[in-house]
């Protein structure tokens, strides 16, 4: 069930939490649609530690997938790093984050979620508290009708459908490529392809 947003919303912060391993396109054209938003001031990303909801462990290391991030971001105007969860270590459960920024803060905060995690959410820990305190920026995953997420059907959820095309790409499919040393130009920002040559990240052993 969609709320929909109140006319007279104030701008807040919105926080792009997942792996980013490797960060790419997608990613940053995302959150350079979610910062076009009128409600938006600042997009944080915000790379986790370990998911609780995966079954395994990034492969580049934390500290790489900080640097990619940073790589990614460089000189974006409205785009942070969060690393408070890669800092935490092991596994990252959003709520903890969200219970952070509101000790901080009263603004509004919004959440950037695939329509695949979505479909998930009722699974996430804690997952009433995070309906309750965050409005969700959903983008649109091949595969995922929003319409047969569960958690939509048994509680009101604040949340809005980001007008973005379906992109060929993911993370997934950027480290085969690597793997694959096949080319990966078209998928991450130079920076970002630059980094993963040199320190030879995803590569088959």
């Amino acid at each position: 069930m969609q709320k929909k947003y109140n006319e007279d919303i104030k701008r807040g912060q919105a926080l792009f939490g997942g792996s980013f391993d490797p960060i790419h396109c997608g990613h940053v054209a995302i959150a350079q649609s979610v910062l076009s938003l009128e409600m938006i001031d600042e997009v944080i990303f915000i790379p986790n530690s370990l998911s609780p909801l995966k079954s395994h462990n990034s492969i580049a290391s934390n500290s790489q997938r900080r640097e990619m991030v940073l790589e990614a971001i460089e000189g974006i105007e409205g785009f942070s790093l969060d690393d408070r969860e890669l800092k935490s270590g092991g596994v990252s459960y959003t709520i903890h984050t969200i219970e952070a920024y509101r000790k901080k803060s009263d603004s509004d905060l919004y959440f950037i979620i695939g329509a695949d995690q979505l479909h998930q959410l009722h699974n996430w820990y804690k997952a009433d508290t995070l309906v309750h305190e965050l409005k969700f920026l959903v983008y649109p995953r091949k595969g995922y009708a929003l319409d047969e997420a569960r958690i939509l059907s048994s509680k009101v959820i604040d949340y809005e459908v980001l007008n973005l095309p379906y992109w060929d790409m993911s993370s997934t499919k950027i480290r085969k490529l690597c793997e694959q040393s096949e080319s990966i130009e078209k998928f991450v920002p130079s920076n970002v392809e630059a980094f993963i040559k040199k320190h030879q990240i995803y590569q088959s052993s």
